[in-house]
């Protein structure tokens, strides 16, 4: 019994632990890297979306957004993969 209440208290000082820690998977190369990607997109709308047509605007923006999802979260997912270990993907479980 002395041993499974010793883990059980590690599990609870790990849990404390990773709720007062930094989450560190969104990486500032890809934040900046889909900041990056909006600014063009504003830049481009002009040319690729046409002035009165609504529908056009929302799904120009909608794949817009869903580019930049991908690129965000495909770097933590790349993180997770290969960059942490299991103390930091119990932190990434709990983002």
């Amino acid at each position: 019994m002395e041993v499974r209440d010793a883990l059980d208290q590690l599990d609870h000082i790990h849990e404390q632990l990773t709720r007062g820690e930094v989450y560190r998977g969104f990486r500032v190369p890809a934040v900046a890297l889909v900041g990056c990607v909006g600014l063009l997109a504003a830049a481009a709308q002009a040319r690729v979306v046409p002035p009165g047509e609504p529908l056009a605007f929302v799904c120009y923006w909608s794949v817009i957004g869903a580019a930049g999802a991908l690129l965000g979260f495909g770097a933590a997912v790349r993180s997770y993969l290969f960059r942490e270990d299991e103390f930091e993907r119990r932190a990434h479980a709990r983002a």
